[in-house]
């Protein structure tokens, strides 16, 4: 009687910890699918996001004066730098692309194109969508002649001056380094748009009027700076 009893309580201890074993299967089981639905959740709002930004991109062109009255240049967008054609013409009949040097990825699927020293004076560049012909961003280089043009190559260059400095700053490897890692995480700046950069002023010294902004693609005052400060919001990278 006392074995039956003995095995009897065997059977229900057996019992008690085949289901304690079972339950903690059935809860690291929807742990996992919690953990799984959370991360597609994640992918796929990134996957819509980054469509997003190929769908409608951000666009900012900057541009460099080189040697011999030739222009290089950056541009700086949400669209894939694979999907981008960037095109120059003298009289807006006949067209030459121009070349790509290199391609840095930057915070927030932003892409960092930069072309060879290509572009002369009086060209008007366009940047478009390589499979639609889409245009994202168009200007023109004033003719050399002109008495904008000086003026237009010493807005440039000190438009240029942060930008440079946060190139330099990227590549002797500082903390601002994981702006252009494609692997950063964060959301993009909503003041900035993931550039990094914003618009300013600059002194006029008494002068007053209106200029072209190529970047803005309209007339703005006259100490209009164009994306030549760094972004106080993110502090040039571009991202939270």
């Amino acid at each position: 009687m006392k074995k039956i009893s003995l095995l009897f309580l065997l059977i229900i201890l057996s019992i008690n910890v085949n289901a304690q074993v079972d339950l903690g299967l059935i809860l690291e089981m929807q742990q996992y699918q919690m953990t799984m639905s959370l991360l597609n959740s994640i992918q796929k709002q990134a996957q819509q996001q980054e469509q997003e930004a190929e769908n409608n991109p951000v666009t900012i062109v900057r541009v460099f004066p080189e040697a011999n009255d030739r222009f290089s240049l950056v541009v700086i967008t949400s669209k894939k730098a694979r999907n981008v054609e960037i095109i120059r013409s003298e009289d807006d009949e006949n067209w030459y692309k121009i070349n790509v040097s290199s391609v840095l990825a930057g915070a927030g699927s932003m892409s960092y194109i930069f072309t060879t020293t290509s572009v002369l004076p009086g060209d008007r560049v366009t940047v478009r969508d390589v499979n639609n012909q889409k245009l994202m961003y168009t200007f023109t280089v004033p003719n050399k002649e002109t008495a904008e043009y000086q003026n237009y190559i010493n807005e440039q260059r000190q438009a240029n001056r942060n930008f440079l400095s946060f190139m330099n700053s990227m590549n002797s490897g500082n903390t601002q380094t994981s702006t252009y890692s494609s692997t950063t995480s964060g959301a993009v700046c909503s003041l900035c748009h993931g550039t990094g950069f914003i618009d300013d002023e600059v002194p006029t010294y008494g002068q007053t009027g209106t200029k072209w902004c190529p970047g803005c693609n309209a007339n703005v005052p006259l100490s209009h700076c164009h994306g030549c400060k760094v972004c106080p919001s993110c502090r040039g990278k571009g991202h939270y």
